[in-house]
């Protein structure tokens, strides 16, 4: 989780052996899980419900440089 100013990411990293085989690993279930989490610190820190929300993605492999996807899914923060 990262914060900037009136944004808060929480960020997925993932590292594999390629980048493409990198930028296709956040799935579904991945996907519930960090909006799971999401839902859960924003019950921790309700004073900080006026704030932007955002799920990015940071993929990382040896033959690439980092790739940093703001907005790489959309967060369910519904329940």
């Amino acid at each position: 989780m990262m914060r900037r100013g009136g944004t808060v990411a929480f960020v997925e990293v993932k590292a594999r052996g390629s980048a493409n085989v990198a930028t296709g690993a956040i799935d579904e279930r991945k996907r519930r899980r960090v909006s799971r989490a999401a839902r859960a610190w924003l019950a921790r820190h309700p004073g900080l419900a006026g704030l932007t929300f955002r799920a990015d993605a940071v993929f990382v492999a040896p033959d690439a440089f980092p790739r940093h996807v703001p907005a790489a899914f959309e967060l369910d923060l519904g329940g």
